[in-house]
């Protein structure tokens, strides 16, 4: 009996202070939802509108070589990879509304492979067909004079080569830490609880 007493000072000593109660893991969950959801209903309008004026602009424009059309054509197939993908997440997040923190935590590793799918896949044939557009448009307005060619080019490829070396693992390791973050954080949460 002496170890139950011992246990029982034990457990009425322990402090508490740092355990989160069931309404802030509740809104935690909340505003996580709210905040992909909203950045992802935002990105498919930003998409839809792009390629609404994207496509006026190919209609109203009226190029002298067939590689300016197929690199429209390359942007539009672009635009409508993005918007579907965002779709699907946004239909994701909105689905699930009362998660308890396992389910939570299950959907956050989902998450995640979710977006190493993205990262790998994805993303690599989006950025290919923005290249491959981007180059084929830009064909018709420098075909002409071999300097400016070479200038336009030059700047284009200079431009990718940062988005995809600097500014894409930048982002990706950005990203990827905050969502390890929040899955420790859960996890922390489930195991206090």
């Amino acid at each position: 009996m002496e170890n139950l007493n011992d246990l029982k000072t034990i457990w009425l000593c322990a402090d508490i202070t740092g355990l989160p109660n069931a309404d802030e893991v509740i809104k935690a969950i909340k505003k996580y939802r709210y905040t992909k959801l909203v950045k992802s209903v935002a990105l498919v309008l930003y998409f839809l509108a792009s390629v609404a004026l994207f496509a006026w602009v190919v209609f109203h424009y009226r190029p002298t070589l067939l590689s300016t059309r197929m690199g429209e054509g390359c942007i539009i197939a672009d635009f409508l990879i993005l918007i579907i993908t965002n779709i699907t997440t946004v239909n994701r997040y909105y689905k699930y509304k009362d998660l308890s923190n396992k389910e939570f935590i299950g959907f956050l590793e989902h998450t995640r492979v979710r977006q190493k799918f993205y990262r790998t896949k994805t993303q690599v044939v989006v950025f290919i067909l923005l290249m491959i557009g981007e180059y084929l448009c830009q064909l018709e307005l420098v075909y002409k004079s071999a300097v400016l060619c070479i200038i336009v080019y030059s700047c284009t490829t200079v431009f990718f080569l940062i988005i995809w070396l600097i500014i894409r693992p930048w982002a990706i390791k950005k990203q990827s830490a905050k969502l390890d973050k929040t899955i420790q954080k859960m996890k922390d949460i489930s195991k206090q609880l």
